[in-house]
């Protein structure tokens, strides 16, 4: 058997964990339209991972960012889950 894939959709308390932020900050990103999700039927909701890396990418270079080292390195983190590398 091969090795499973990393996961590409996430949900909005996964993202939380991965960005150390707390759900509702996810949820006002959600709200606000600067994260957008993928809904799959009337319940669920997903961000795919390339949602996610465009979204960081957009607070890195936006007037928010504040410092870039924790970024990187959540930036690192999601590349070695998209590669499978850790």
């Amino acid at each position: 058997m091969g090795e499973a894939l990393p996961p590409i959709l996430y949900t909005l308390d996964q993202v939380a964990t991965l960005c150390q932020v707390s759900k509702s900050t996810i949820e006002k990103a959600v709200k606000d339209g600067a994260l957008r999700p993928l809904k799959i039927g009337k319940k669920l909701t997903r961000v795919h991972l390339d949602e996610l890396e465009r979204w960081l990418r957009t607070l890195a270079e936006g007037p928010a960012a504040r410092d870039g080292v924790p970024l990187v390195r959540l930036q690192t983190q999601l590349l070695q889950k998209r590669t499978g590398t850790q």
